[in-house]
């Protein structure tokens, strides 16, 4: 037979208790989902700070390879033209030329 309370008071407290709480399997089963929502490593909030943390990755990954693209299409271009380049953005010149500078 099972280990019944034999306090009155002990009786009388599981009895206001809904039937399904008096059921020690469906005790244990809330316990644990409880501990698991909450205290385990894997909680509800950490999940949720690493899924955050991975849209943020996935945005700069987005980022760098819209900029990986633009950078190619500029060494292209400095293959192209590497006198052209040098000259504009280094002011570089031939031994035999004046070089001038227009501002606007």
């Amino acid at each position: 037979m099972a280990n019944r309370p034999k306090n009155h008071f002990t009786r009388q407290l599981l009895l206001m208790l809904p039937p399904p709480l008096r059921n020690p399997f469906i005790v244990v089963l809330i316990i644990f989902g409880i501990w698991m929502f909450l205290f385990d490593g894997a909680n509800v909030f950490t999940q949720w700070r690493l899924s955050q943390s991975v849209e943020n990755l996935e945005e700069d990954k987005a980022y760098y390879q819209d900029r990986i693209k633009e950078v190619e299409a500029e060494q292209q271009s400095f293959d192209e033209n590497v006198e052209e380049y040098a000259r504009e953005k280094y002011y570089m010149k031939k031994a035999n030329e004046d070089v001038f500078i227009i501002e606007e």
